[in-house]
């Protein structure tokens, strides 16, 4: 299972495509805010700082620069844990040390999102590649728990999926089939129907 090539990339791609026009925006927002007072122009300047940092990333990532990017994203972790740019930047990391074997480094990284965004959907990015990590493991229950906690598990497709995998592994077959079928009454791409009828079919031949 490729932990880093599904739906979600989306999210991450869109950011990624238009992170530079967010910036622009920070950099108008300079440029008016004369009448707010001090906090204010101080919390436009340290956005500002935070995405010249994460740009920082992207270029290093794109330069396959990996001591780069993890040296910025264990930066921005520790002054700015709860921002957005931080999220992004841990997210690359989180892959980097996937890539590289290191399970725990990564899994340390997805936590770290989870327990600092408040953005649900970057949440729920970073506790589905936590989750498949647990599950490539065979931490089934560790898995559960965090999807169920952070995974948006009742709306999220991805989380919906990864339950009824959890409980095909766990043999809990009633339920995997439930998961599964709630999936089938959603509007997939032909591709997933086809992956989740045939979870289907081997749960019907047991």
């Amino acid at each position: 299972m490729n932990n880093y090539s599904s739906d979600e990339e989306k999210l991450i791609s869109w950011f990624q495509e238009n992170y530079k026009n967010i910036l622009l925006g920070i950099i108008l927002g300079l440029g008016i805010g004369f009448s707010y007072n001090y906090y204010n122009d101080m919390q436009s300047n340290t956005q500002f700082e935070i995405s010249l940092k994460y740009e920082q990333a992207i270029t290093a990532y794109n330069n396959n620069e990996d001591n780069l990017i993890l040296a910025l994203s264990d930066e921005l972790t520790k002054e700015y844990p709860t921002n957005t740019y931080t999220t992004m930047s841990n997210l690359y990391a989180a892959k980097i040390y996937y890539i590289n074997g290191n399970l725990e480094k990564s899994k340390n990284k997805l936590r770290q999102i989870i327990d600092n965004q408040n953005d649900k959907d970057l949440k729920s990015i970073a506790t589905i590649r936590l989750a498949r990590l647990l599950i490539s493991e065979g931490k089934y229950n560790d898995a559960e728990i965090m999807i169920k906690k952070h995974g948006n598990h009742n709306t999220n497709l991805l989380s919906i999926e990864l339950l009824g995998d959890i409980s095909l592994a766990k043999n809990q077959l009633v339920q995997a089939k439930s998961y599964y079928m709630k999936l089938l009454n959603e509007d997939l791409p032909p591709n997933k129907i086809k992956i989740i009828k045939n979870k289907i079919s081997l749960i019907n031949e047991h």
